[in-house]
């Protein structure tokens, strides 16, 4: 079933422009309902040099990419701002897109304490109950069809595409459906294609390993450090895992997690897990809340982790029951002791 979409009406927001589009739940079945998802616009910077428009999304999946046209600058080259439109927004259920994928007020009886399957099962089923209408409609192939949605409404022949992470992932569905479509594509930290999401974060959790591994010898061996326990901040950090003294081991590694994508955040890292050590787990909590999207200024992303969920369940064609995910949580553990 064809999908007859306007021409939006562009409104001056700031230095950028903004507007809505409608898409429905199903493209097969329009009649079922439609998610609004905000667009934003920044022009390119000169008009002869214009040769089109470049689709942007942040990753996630669940992330909202609105705000990729507003911090053009610091994301993109003068190249590229110089000759295309850069345009972001926020895919379906995610952001200030409507519906919204949202599991309640309950987030850190989740988030915040050990993940087990009784855990796992009771957010689960409380996320599918307050979203009854939208949560099989958040697959990838749905959001891939969103932005030809998105190119058809912007009168485009062809658009660009430049994603990061998950944005690998959505952009690869979206050029494999849609190939006369694609002007050109930038796949940014691609996800391996044949993996399942399980692969994906035990791979992930290795990674952040080898990390705090790095942060910690590191840590040991710089006498300006400020967390370590006579030279051994190995032994520190497990320390604090195991006494959960001023925050839970959840927490913690969390909150450590969110300073591994880059060293530049090892310095923040130390002095924090030194308050901790020190009693004060003010710190610990503010990277905890600012990975998940929890702190001030940031009410647009605080979905991010349930919209991921439920993306990541609707697209895994095989999914394992709980029985076979708990018989996987020690091989989890053993690649990956502290982030498994």
């Amino acid at each position: 079933t064809s999908v007859v979409l306007t021409s939006p009406e562009w409104k001056k927001c700031g230095d950028i422009e903004c507007t809505t589009i409608s898409v429905p739940f199903d493209y097969a079945s329009p009649e079922l309902g439609s998610f609004t998802l905000p667009l934003t616009r920044l022009r390119a910077l000169d008009d002869d040099l214009r040769q089109g428009v470049l689709l942007v999304n942040p990753g996630g999946p669940g992330a909202p990419g609105t705000s990729l046209a507003q911090n053009a600058a610091y994301y993109f080259s003068k190249d590229l701002m110089t000759q295309f439109d850069i345009v972001g927004w926020d895919p379906r259920g995610t952001g200030a897109s409507t519906p919204t994928f949202d599991c309640g007020d309950s987030y850190n009886d989740f988030f915040a304490n050990e993940r087990t399957v009784a855990s796992t099962k009771k957010f689960v089923e409380a996320c599918a109950a307050k979203n009854l209408e939208i949560i099989t409609y958040m697959s990838t192939s749905a959001s891939a069809r969103d932005m030809n949605a998105i190119r058809l409404a912007l009168g485009e022949e062809k658009i660009s595409y430049f994603g990061f992470s998950y944005g690998s992932t959505l952009g690869a569905t979206w050029a494999t459906r849609f190939p006369d479509t694609v002007q050109g594509a930038v796949f940014d930290a691609a996800a391996a294609p044949n993996t399942t999401s399980a692969e994906r974060r035990l791979t992930q959790a290795e990674g952040f390993e080898k990390q705090l591994t790095a942060f910690l010898a590191q840590c040991s061996q710089n006498s300006s450090c400020a967390f370590h326990n006579n030279g051994k901040a190995e032994q520190a950090f497990d320390d604090l895992l195991k006494t959960e003294a001023t925050v839970n081991a959840t927490v913690l590694l969390t909150a450590t997690a969110s300073s591994l994508y880059d060293d530049s955040a090892w310095n923040d890292l130390a002095k924090a897990l030194k308050s901790a050590q020190d009693g004060d787990g003010k710190l610990v909590r503010d990277l905890y809340n600012s990975y998940y999207y929890q702190d001030a200024g940031y009410e647009d992303s605080r979905n991010v982790s349930e919209a991921s969920i439920a993306t990541i369940c609707d697209d895994e064609t095989k999914r394992l029951s709980v029985a076979e995910v708990a018989s996987q949580l020690p091989t989890f553990t053993k690649a990956a002791p502290r982030f498994g």
